[in-house]
């Protein structure tokens, strides 16, 4: 699977606190995902220059949200991310980004995520997978106002 690769689940994520796992009455883990200031390691893959990115006290990366095979299709994912969002919100996070693959898409819409670019990165295996940039505004933003005005839902497309 492309995405075994670009996981990113490291030791340094799960330090910083933000990370959070759904599991069941008998310990066994349903779904997972946090949230980073850090640029994730998957970035180096493409170039992102942004001049408009607001600070990285305000803004951070939605992280490594998965959800068991076995559970898929049950809200749990959407679960996860209310947690991440208000756990963001709680530590004075304005803008919160994610890169998507086509297949989360209808999720992070349905959460009113907005589209940003298309990056068809390369992995290590040769084979490539299609990264959707997404963002949402969760609090006041003066840095970014751009996202503040993009708060509607839009496609995202394939360039």
């Amino acid at each position: 699977m492309a995405l075994n690769t670009l996981q990113g689940l490291t030791l340094s994520l799960i330090q910083e606190g933000h990370y959070f796992v759904l599991a069941d009455s008998e310990g066994a883990i349903l779904a997972s995902g946090g949230w980073s200031r850090a640029i994730p390691d998957y970035k180096s893959h493409y170039n992102d220059p942004n001049p408009d990115r607001p600070t990285l006290e305000s803004f951070a990366t939605v992280r490594c949200v998965y959800v068991h095979p076995d559970h898929e299709r049950r809200g749990y994912a959407k679960e996860i991310m209310q947690r991440i969002e208000e756990d963001a919100r709680e530590h004075n996070v304005s803008v919160l980004a994610l890169s998507s693959s086509r297949t989360a898409l209808a999720l992070y819409h349905s959460l009113d995520y907005t589209c940003g670019a298309v990056h068809m990165v390369k992995l290590p295996n040769g084979r490539g997978i299609e990264l959707h940039e997404m963002h949402k505004a969760l609090l006041a933003c003066s840095e970014f106002p751009a996202v503040e005005e993009q708060r509607t839902k839009n496609e995202c497309s394939s360039n």
